[in-house]
């Protein structure tokens, strides 16, 4: 029985090699489009196209910055259905748009062929308390 386990483990550890030799993890830069939806608007002050830095560790761990909006994130990532996909959930602090100073999920995905990388992250607003909104980055970044 015990031979079994160990082969059940082998695809797991195997799975585990290809993302880290497939680069999904390392720094990866480019613009990054920030939009804001309030009250089911469009908010002109929430939309920004930046310089955009993310930087995934092995482990999982996720730092990302863009300066011109001040915006810095810390957070996860974590496998996704695919080696070449992870799923991100970050906190954003210091953004001039405050209302982006939340928490933040979405997916990085990266496209060997054409050596870039998509980030998608994104965070809904629902209820009383506070006002309503949709808030996302989008990104298409390179090494």
């Amino acid at each position: 029985m015990k031979p079994q386990i160990l082969f059940a483990l082998v695809p797991v550890l195997a799975s585990s090699a290809i993302a880290q030799s497939g680069s999904v993890f390392g720094e990866w830069r480019g613009q990054a489009q920030y939009n804001a939806t309030v009250r089911g608007k469009p908010d002109a002050a929430g939309h920004s196209v930046v310089a955009f830095t993310i930087v995934v560790q092995p482990g999982g761990k996720v730092l990302a910055a863009s300066s011109e909006n001040g915006c810095k994130f810390v957070g996860l990532a974590t496998p996704g259905v695919v080696p070449s996909i992870l799923n991100l959930d970050v906190m954003a602090s210091g953004c001039s748009y405050s209302s982006f100073n939340q928490r933040l999920t979405g997916t990085l995905a990266h496209y060997e062929r054409e050596k870039n990388t998509i980030v998608s992250l994104h965070s809904t607003e629902v209820g009383f308390a506070r006002v309503a909104g949709y808030f996302e980055i989008k990104a298409t970044l390179k090494r």
